[in-house]
């Protein structure tokens, strides 16, 4: 029997057994041979069949794997298409695994194999470190496991692959909520979670294990795909193809300097692979014209659209830049130039649109949370760009070293594909990005993903080309290249992604800091029970435990659930200790709560969509559950978890009495009247407590007096307190531009000259949308002040904001003083240094 024939018959025997393995071996060597199985065998089965061939090793482990991960996804597709159950799809798959292998021939003998040349000594060496860098980032990956903050994607995408794993259905409309229908389904959830959940399935491990595996597994794929790609847009050389990897991975927000690193496995961030894919079949076929090179852009647009739908419109976006940007083409016409590219953008859409039109037209509706325009700078009250901010979070200190190198890289832009599409898409984008008539027209048609066209730009692939190629006459260009790549590489030194600092914060934040208290909750109450709980815990229990809950937290919701605000006021509402034992029971029947939990040991000032629930405010849900005795049974949990079970044959009483609302009935003698609008609502009021006389380090004591004269719909409505210095001498007054002089004067000195405090009131428990008309709400106010800040006299201002998930800012809030957090003033202070 040949070895390869040999070695997939031993995989197969191994995948039949992964099913009874032992709980402990479930995880790491279960995943690991469904990955051999499903993705490995397969992947080089069809480079078989396609008869590809590569000079050097890891271009071929990069092309296996990504062949792999196709064939897994239109079978899955298959799956989903024929309605058959996930078990029969289980069997099925290492079937057709084993019949492709058995079809595939061992070699191609219809025509002689081009001689290869053999690897130099010196191209050798930077495969193996090529092959280290890889090695050693998803090794971390592996053994570090998947990002665990409360604020990321994680929990999501784990409750929604155990959701799978329990109930066969490829995209499950239950994962949060109970019967929850067409408000269930999640338009972003595509095929790689069908992956997760079929592995889960398959080997019994947990959501978490698989995530942590898949997400070391597809970061090295990635690492490998750029090195591929990069290769061939490069022409064949290999020194700039593993710079472009090592600064992908040092970088971008790829890097093991970012948190992100360990998050692969997000399909919104994998399918940078199959766009990438993309782009060196495009421009392949751009620059020489073969007929294969568009039929696998077909394949890899269909691949990035299965991985994450909204590479629907990313894909065709990559492929109109080919279109617009006749400059950057080796076509010695318009018309070859047209002809070439349309046909690379009608592959694109032609990829795209199956799986783009299967969810459309079975999953797709949005809610208001999710079209909330986030993360802009409005020009005027109508147009905007993307915040500045954003695009450096994206590019980083190598965009700039891109930019730089685009002038001494211009004259190779015909004859190196990967330097002159890269050229393009980044200009491209940063003119769609920065330019409002173009971004805010092109807004109202796609939405969010207009925000999401960086990954278009493979930018790093500049700076790595230039390195290696060092252009004549450009000495100011590589010192600059030369400072960025400092900048992003010299606080490697000192931490990482995978730094026990930065992984004990962030597990401060994560679910181990309820683990005892989840464990135990997951086993207290019948599968499929609804709980209302804050949304923190919400989320999690969604991931860790079997039953559904009545919110979540921020936008992990699905897009469809045009509920999402009504679910989030009737959480709140059911905790809430100011609603009465009445309001709670008629919430409670509506969403069918048979529990509820309430965590006491949630962070404090959690500024979160909607609301949240802080220490003091639990312990009063807490008490006044724990006083309802006949209609709630106790249920201690460790960690600060406590579930209360509604005992549904008693009727909640209408005593005892709610925690009383911080509402007075007028403004106390001692106050300084305002009445006067600041933001979303009216400041009727201050008592600024003390003499006015405070330390650096010190606390200011405030209460507020707001009131509406208006209804407010449900949202996020934060009060932001700023101090801002009163005498603030600045080079020239600070003109043309007051805030950028400042801020370079403070980073000059050391020193801060304005600060912001911001708050949600009750942590939104009793956010402005829940007030009635001609309340007056008390809102207690406790202020650190920096230790860092100068001394001096200075303006107290408030105000409330009504924000997005991501905030939104006007373009004079980066160059003026008097931007939107400028409130109302409240009173002045005295800092000292004591």
């Amino acid at each position: 029997m040949p070895r390869g024939s040999f070695l997939v018959a031993l995989v197969t025997g191994l995948y039949a057994l992964v099913p009874m393995l032992p709980a402990h071996l479930a995880g790491p060597l279960g995943i690991s041979v469904v990955m051999a199985m499903c993705i490995v065998v397969p992947g080089i089965a069809v480079g078989r069949a396609t008869r590809l061939r590569f000079d050097d090793p890891v271009e071929a482990a990069a092309h296996a794997c990504a062949n792999g991960l196709i064939f897994f996804l239109l079978c899955a597709f298959v799956w989903v298409l024929s309605g058959a159950s996930l078990d029969a799809f289980r069997l099925a798959l290492p079937a057709t695994v084993v019949v492709l292998w058995s079809l595939a021939p061992a070699r191609d003998l219809t025509r002689v194999d081009p001689l290869r040349a053999p690897v130099r000594r010196r191209d050798r060496r930077f495969l193996v470190a090529l092959a280290l860098l890889v090695a050693m980032a998803a090794a971390g990956v592996l053994v570090v496991g998947p990002p665990l903050d409360v604020t990321t994607d994680t929990m999501d995408h784990a409750g929604y692959v155990a959701e799978i794993a329990r109930s066969g259905d490829a995209f499950p409309t239950t994962a949060i909520y109970r019967n929850a229908g067409e408000d269930g389904k999640d338009f972003r959830k595509a095929l790689l979670h069908t992956v997760y959940g079929f592995t889960a399935r398959h080997t019994g491990a947990s959501p978490i294990d698989v995530l942590g595996g898949y997400g070391a597994f597809l970061l090295a794929v990635m690492g490998l795909v750029v090195y591929a790609t990069s290769r061939a847009m490069f022409k064949r050389h290999r020194l700039p193809a593993v710079l472009a990897v090592v600064i992908f991975l040092v970088g971008t927000d790829w890097g093991i300097g970012e948190t992100m690193v360990r998050a692969a496995f997000f399909p919104n961030r994998f399918g940078t692979a199959f766009l990438l894919l993309f782009i060196m079949a495009a421009v392949e076929y751009a620059h020489r014209g073969p007929s294969t090179a568009l039929r696998w852009c077909v394949a890899y647009a269909f691949a990035a659209t299965a991985v994450h739908v909204q590479y629907a419109v990313i894909v065709p976006a990559a492929a109109c830049v080919l279109v617009l940007w006749r400059t950057c083409s080796p076509c010695a016409t318009w018309g070859e130039h047209l002809a070439r590219s349309m046909r690379v953008l009608i592959a694109a859409v032609v990829g795209a649109l199956p799986f783009f039109l299967y969810r459309y037209f079975t999953a797709y509706q949005t809610n208001p949370l999710h079209e909330q325009v986030q993360s802009a700078v409005f020009v005027t009250d109508r147009w905007f760009i993307v915040d500045p901010a954003r695009l450096w979070q994206s590019f980083g200190w190598m965009g700039v070293a891109a930019l730089v190198c685009i002038g001494p890289l211009w004259n190779k832009r015909k004859a190196i594909p990967g330097v002159g599409y890269t050229i393009a898409a980044f200009v491209t984008l940063l003119v769609v990005q920065l330019v409002p008539f173009v971004l805010t027209p092109l807004y109202s048609v796609f939405k969010y993903l207009v925000f999401r066209l960086d990954v278009i730009a493979p930018f790093y692939l500049l700076p790595a080309y230039f390195l290696a190629t060092r252009p004549r006459n450009a000495r100011i260009a590589m010192l600059i290249v030369l400072a960025a790549m400092a900048m992003v590489t010299v606080p490697l030194t000192r931490h990482s992604a995978f730094s026990p600092s930065v992984l004990s914060a962030e597990r401060s934040l994560g679910p181990d800091r309820w683990a005892r208290g989840l464990v135990q909750l997951a086993g207290a109450l019948p599968r499929g029970s609804v709980v209302a709980s804050d949304p923190v815990t919400s989320y999690l229990m969604s991931a860790f435990t079997p039953y559904y809950v009545v919110c979540t937290l921020d936008q992990h919701a699905p897009p469809n659930d045009l509920r999402i605000e009504e679910r989030m006021a009737a959480a709140r509402d059911i905790l809430s200790p100011f609603t009465t034992a009445r309001e709670k029971e008629v919430l409670i029947g509506r969403f069918n709560v048979s529990y509820v939990v309430v965590n006491e040991t949630l962070p404090e000032n959690l500024i979160l969509n909607y609301w949240t629930l802080d220490p003091g405010a639990a312990h009063d849900a807490e008490e006044t559950f724990r006083s309802l005795r006949y209609e709630f049974d106790t249920i201690p949990l460790s960690d600060g978890l406590t579930a209360f079970h509604w005992r549904h044959d008693e009727r909640l009483s209408t005593l005892p009495r709610p925690i009383p609302r911080p509402v007075v009935d007028g403004l106390p003698a001692n106050a300084l009247p305002l009445a006067v609008r600041s933001g979303e609502a009216t400041l009727e009021g201050v008592i600024m407590h003390g003499a006015g006389i405070l330390p650096a380090g010190g606390e200011l004591v405030l209460d507020l007096y707001w009131s509406r004269d208006h209804e407010l719909p449900p949202g996020t409505y934060v009060v932001t307190i700023r101090f801002d210095k009163k005498e603030l001498p600045l080079p020239l007054d600070g003109k043309p531009f007051p805030k950028v002089t400042r801020k370079l004067v403070e980073k000059w000195k050391g020193e801060r000259y304005r600060f912001r405090a911001d708050h949600m009131i009750q942590g939104g428990l009793f956010a402005p949308d829940a007030w009635d008309l001609g309340d007056i709400v008390e809102d207690d106010v406790r202020i650190m002040i920096p230790t860092d800040i100068a001394p001096g006299r200075y303006r107290v201002q408030a105000k409330m904001l009504r924000v997005a998930n991501q905030p939104n800012h006007r373009l004079r809030d980066y160059f003026f003083d008097d931007d939107t957090y400028t409130g109302v003033e409240i009173g002045e202070v005295t800092i000292r240094k004591w």
